[in-house]
């Protein structure tokens, strides 16, 4: 039996983008409607606000991120507050 990861990503992503990210019923069909897509990128903002403010804490005090890597980053959930803060950010696709 061979597995194409990367054809069924490649699906995913095309056919039902939002649903791959946050297995919930109301994600599907592109994040229909508009809020519910808003709903999903605003939990990458906070994701992303809650590990600065971990780094921050427990690692190291003042941390501003210069440079970040979002591998596998899809609709850019993630990618796309890690570039309002950081210098200089790059989404890799995940690709098997």
């Amino acid at each position: 039996m061979t597995h194409d990861v990367a054809g069924a990503w490649e699906r995913f992503g095309r056919d039902d983008p939002y649903f791959r990210f946050l297995n919930a019923a109301r994600y599907h069909t592109a994040g229909e409607p508009r809020s519910v897509r808003d709903e999903l990128f605003a939990s990458g903002e906070a994701h992303v606000d809650a590990l600065i403010e971990t780094i921050r804490s427990e690692l190291v005090p003042g941390f501003e991120p210069h440079r970040a890597l979002d591998f596998g980053c899809g609709v850019g959930r993630v990618l796309l507050p890690i570039a309002r803060r950081a210098h200089e950010v790059l989404g890799a696709p995940c690709r098997a």
